[in-house]
This record gives structure tokens, sequence and C-alpha cells, in this order.
């Protein structure tokens, strides 16, 4: 390993080029106090970026099992990789990366898009980013300790600062700053849908990656307002001023305790304050002032089928959606009796519930966001993940590692590992494509059309790859935003 030095407008940045790839591990692009929005850092002395920054403050253990630390509240880093040897001989595109986590887990050192450069020999520039997590990025404070700038927003505010970071100074790193595609899976992918309506971040970026993500996470400032109280009732400071001051350990027992329920996926995400987040975001979105760029969309099929391993999932159902969606569980409702009307047995009656969960939490945003962004003459793409058993993230999974790790639900299909190897070389070469050259077309794959306006052309990943035009594939009828409450 060789040491490689960049001098650049935040300062000078020391990483290491290893085998075929340059890497910039834990550059710091801002310090936060608690509860207070991200301040540039600046390094004109240097700084040596060797290895990953601290992770985000989040709880040790999550669904998948213990967490490896170590944890910080100064945690806003990034990490850049891209190829030792630009063979284009121009500016690199940058793939910048939002990790997913619910608002609550993940780190940037989880990505594994880092493969591109380093598997694929992908000639384009890797980021990936650190943003503050759970009640310590998302909790909605305002109007509750006067000066206070935790609006629900401040995770958000690190997103933006990491991507104006990047604006700057990528360049200096043989990126171009024109040439900018956010991705991200779940609550990354939320997030990317967020900086769609963000004024700040529209013009930072050109192109758009969306797994299981669409604008559907953006909160009312009532629903963020009410959720904020249900965790300080919890947390119960005998003076709220407490909470600025009070040890991690008790904020983090707190947001586990609320976070507990069927709908912790909801509880924490962006708010639409007015200033961050216009409030007439459904609007905006729709109208000439919108984000406009190359888009790709894509969710599992099904997404939320963990909730058919619940033995009374039919009668719990209604208080889930209500845990889910607040006061939108309604729709939930209407869907289920709609689907559920011809159903033969309880079986049937399940996987009616396991589509409603699963298209009005992540399915339907995306169709919307795509119909959306066709609408106003955007070039979208749009793919669903059908390999059995399609659950929320396999596409992401497959993408990273193919079939040398399973996800959540184990695949015991004799043939998993060849059939995966080779959905991850052709999900590999279309995501590289559409970072590139604003397509993700490849000849690992069928001709893969645009989406157009009443249309919802798709590429389906399973054993056997292909491009058709369904009818409604997802359920309609739902409100842009997942959880309502007040």
């Amino acid at each position: 390993m060789d040491i490689c030095t960049i001098s650049a407008p935040s300062g000078l940045f020391r990483g290491l080029t290893e085998a075929n790839a340059a890497f910039f591990r834990g550059i710091p692009y801002a310090h936060a106090r608690r509860f207070e929005r991200p301040v540039p850092a600046e390094f004109p002395d240097g700084v040596d970026c060797f290895a990953y920054g601290a992770k985000s403050i989040q709880n040790p253990q999550d669904m998948r099992g213990p967490v490896e630390g170590p944890f910080s509240e100064d945690c806003l880093s990034l990490n850049i990789v891209y190829p030792k040897e630009n063979r284009t001989g121009k500016p690199l595109p940058v793939l910048f990366d939002i990790h997913g986590g619910a608002f609550q887990t993940g780190s940037g050192r989880d990505s594994g898009l880092f493969t591109l450069v380093t598997e694929e020999d992908a000639q384009l520039m890797v980021v990936s980013i650190n943003y503050r997590l759970g009640a310590l990025g998302y909790l909605y404070l305002k109007d509750r300790l006067p000066g206070c700038e935790a609006d629900g927003n401040l995770g958000m505010y690190d997103q933006l600062c990491a991507l104006q970071w990047v604006r700057k100074n990528i360049a200096s790193f043989g990126g171009d700053p024109e040439n900018i595609t956010l991705h991200g899976v779940s609550a990354g992918g939320k997030s990317v849908g967020a900086m769609m309506l963000t004024p700040k971040a529209k013009p930072l970026f050109t192109k758009a990656i969306l797994s299981s993500g669409g604008i559907m996470a953006v909160r009312t400032p009532e629903t963020a307002r009410i959720l904020s109280q249900r965790y300080l009732d919890i947390l119960g400071l005998a003076d709220i001023k407490e909470i600025l001051s009070c040890p991690v350990e008790k904020i983090l027992e707190a947001q586990l305790e609320f976070a507990k329920s069927a709908g912790s996926t909801c509880l924490f995400g962006p708010v639409a304050d007015g200033e961050l987040i216009p409030l007439d975001w459904k609007e905006d979105i729709r109208s000439e002032n919108g984000w406009m760029g190359n888009t790709l969309i894509g969710n599992n099929l099904h997404e939320l089928m963990f909730f058919a391993f619940n033995p009374h999932l039919l009668e719990a159902a209604p208080g889930i959606a209500a845990e889910l969606f607040g006061d939108r569980s309604k729709y939930a409702e209407e869907a289920f009796a709609e689907l559920a009307k011809d159903a033969a047995d309880d079986k049937s009656k399940v996987d009616c519930w396991v589509k409603v969960f699963s298209d009005y939490m992540y399915r339907s945003h995306g169709d919307n966001l795509a119909q959306i962004l066709a609408g106003r003459g955007g070039k979208v793409w749009t793919y669903s993940f059908d390999y059995p058993p399609a659950h929320h993230s396999q596409d992401a999974v497959t993408l990273h590692m193919g079939g040398s790790a399973d996800g959540p639900v184990p695949d015991a299909a004799p043939d998993a590992k060849e059939v995966k190897d080779r959905m991850m070389k052709a999900m590999r070469s279309a995501f590289a494509n559409f970072v590139i050259t604003g397509d993700p077309n490849t000849s690992l794959l069928p001709a893969w059309g645009c989406v157009t306006p009443g249309h919802y052309e798709r590429m389906h990943f399973d054993r056997e790859f292909t491009f058709d035009d369904p009818e409604s594939p997802s359920l309609g009828g739902f409100p842009d935003d997942v959880i309502h409450l007040g």
C-alpha cells in the first residue's frame, strides 16, 4: 500500500492505494454538537484518511445481530474510492451512496458499492457517508426547546452538507462535480427522495437511484411533533433541557423502547419544516420547479414478506397498519378488504396483507414517483426484483454480494449461488452504466425502455430477465406520505 495525497479546497487529505483502487476513509466533512446543525470541516494542515470514521450513535444490536462499533456523536465522515488508473482521460462520474437502516442503523463503511471499483473495475468514483441517526438525527424539538436546531432534519442537514462537500472538493480527487448520482436503499432511498424535494440539494446531483425508496418518508410537522412527544415521554426527563447533556446511553435506551413496535421503520425520517423541505413538497415535485434528472427506481416483489411469519397476522394486521401508517391505515384496510373478498383460505388472506404492506410501504411509492417524473418529461427506468423470496433489500444484497451471502431469508435452491451471481453481474453492469451514461441498458439484459405516463414498463430480475409493461403493478390510492398523525 502506498500513501496518496490530495490537495482540495477543504484541505490536504492523505489516503491509501490498495491494488487497483485509491481509498480515502473517514474524511471528516463536518462536525456537529448534539442537536445542532453540521459545520463544514477544513484541514489546511492535512489529515490522514486511512481508517473508517466512527459510526453514528446507534443501538449495538439490530435485526441482523450485533452491530460492530466504534460509535460516536462526532460521526460525520465520508469515504471515497476510485480507480487507481483513470482510463477515460476525463473526470470520473460520482456515485454518492446514502446508507439505509430505518434511519436508525448503518454506516458508510457498509457500502457494497465500493466493489464496482475494486471488483468490476468500473470507471467511476464511489462516495459513502455517515449521518446522524435515530433521535439524535431526527427528533423534532422545535417549539419545545427554544433556540434548539433539532427540527427533525439534522440527519438530512448532514447528508446535504456531505453532498455540498463533494461538489466543492471532488474534482480534486478526479471526480466530476457535474455528474453526481445519488443512490440509496430503503431509508437511503427515502433520503434520496427527500433530497429531490430539498431546494438546496436539487442543483447538486444529476441522476438518482432509489431502491425501495421514494418521497414517502417525509412527515408533517404535526406528525413529527406527536412522535417526538411519544419518545420524550419514554425518555422521562424532568427538564427538556437535560436532553442536551444527558448520557447518550439514556437516549439510546429510550429509543430502543420507542422503536420496538412493528411500525418502527416510520418513526424517524425527514420533516417538511418549511426551510429544508418545503411545506408544499407534494405540489413542488409535480411542478416545473421539481427536481429533474435521469432516475432508476427499483423494489422487491414481496418487500414485507416477513409479516407472513407472524402466526397471528390476520388478527394483528389492523394494529400493524395503524403503527405503520397512522390515520392512513384506513387505506390499507380498504385495500385488504378488496383484495381478500375472494380469498379462499387464511393463507390467501395473509398473502393479501403482505401485498398491502409491501405496496403501501414501498412499491406503490416507487411507481408513483416514476409516474410523476415521467409525466414531467423525465427519463425513468424501473425494475422489480422477483427472485424468491424477493424480500426487502434482497435486490441490494444480490447487487453487492451475489451468491456469496444470504439475506435474512436463506435461499435453499441448489443453484442459488449461480443464479444470484448472474443477477449480480447484470445488476452491476446496469447500475454502472446508469451512473456513467445515464442509461442502465446493458448487453446482459433485454432492451430496457423508459417508463411513460400511464404505463409501467419495467425490468424483472429473476431466474430469467424479462422486460414488460404490466398493468397497475402495485396498489394505488395511497397518499404520498406513508405515516400521518394528527
